[in-house]
């Protein structure tokens, strides 16, 4: 038997964007989650905790290039994607502990904030910041 949510999720459009979408009827009934693999149902409010990105540091490979990392805790850390944004725009996947890298080129002079999001089985999303400066 499918849930209202899953009949619901039937007739969503698909991003590839992983955004998320409260339905509302009377009390929290589901959460429908959109992916770049398509959406799924899940019944009730997520239950767990949102994921945390610790340690995101951005470091100076030199010649421009850059590398941000970080790890993701959540319960199920492994094959989460961690989306880049800021002065760059990307993505990555986290390691089965929960790591994640990024690495990408800046021009001379280039500076401001690099920000990740991760949004986990759940649907729920962390996020961290950091600033760099590229001399």
């Amino acid at each position: 038997m499918r849930s209202h949510c899953a009949q619901n999720c039937v007739n969503c459009l698909r991003s590839s964007v992983a955004v998320w979408h409260w339905a509302l009827i009377g009390a929290i009934s589901c959460v429908v989650l959109y992916g770049q693999n398509g959406a799924r149902a899940q019944d009730g409010p997520p239950t767990g905790y949102p994921p945390v990105i610790q340690n995101f540091v951005a470091v100076n490979l030199g010649g421009g290039q850059w590398q941000v990392r970080g790890t993701v805790v959540d319960e199920n850390p492994a094959g989460l994607t961690v989306y880049i944004g800021g002065v760059v725009t990307g993505g990555t996947v986290t390691q089965a502990d929960g790591t994640f890298t990024y690495t990408f080129s800046l021009p001379p002079m280039t500076y401001g904030t690099v920000y990740a999001m991760v949004m986990d089985d759940e649907g729920l999303t962390g996020g961290a910041q950091t600033f760099i400066f590229n001399y």
